[in-house]
């Protein structure tokens, strides 16, 4: 990888996947990439592409909804993109996203913790020195999604 660290977009697998986010910019980009990971019926080694990408897409799904961590994507740059990704939760329902929160959420969980199974968390065993804030990140990542609220 050409970019490395611990971030949701600081690796070439989220920052690909945000690149296409900005392309064509659906809710369904965001669903794909956390059923990737969430679905019960994909169990077995995920790899380090579905997992940066899961792990981009919670990120994003956070700051739409009012979440964003200590360094936001959806910059004054992005104002377009999240428009129009904010029309279409508005259209899908409180209940719709409020499942698909949970599913980010479950999506970190597999990747920071399932040791056998996530290679993106494989990749950053290898790394001990840093894997402590790779792995802050994720847990951060994951509170900010558990905070959400819908009033």
């Amino acid at each position: 990888m050409s970019i490395w660290g611990p971030g949701p977009f600081d690796n070439d697998d989220g920052a690909d996947w945000f690149a296409d986010l900005r392309d064509e910019p659906q809710l369904q980009t965001i669903c794909e990439a956390l059923e990737e990971i969430s679905d019960p019926a994909h169990i077995g080694y995920l790899e380090v592409t579905d997992c940066a990408e899961a792990v981009a897409s919670a990120e994003v799904l956070a700051e739409l909804l009012g979440s964003p961590g200590d360094e936001p994507v959806l910059d004054e740059e992005h104002k377009e993109l999240s428009e129009a990704l904010r029309d279409e939760i508005r259209r899908e329902g409180r209940r719709n996203i409020g499942k698909l929160v949970q599913q980010a959420i479950n999506a970190i969980e597999i990747v920071l913790n399932d040791a056998e199974n996530s290679e993106l968390r494989q990749m950053w065993e290898q790394e001990a020195e840093a894997m402590p804030d790779w792995t802050a990140a994720m847990a951060a990542l994951q509170q900010r999604l558990k905070a959400i609220t819908f009033s």
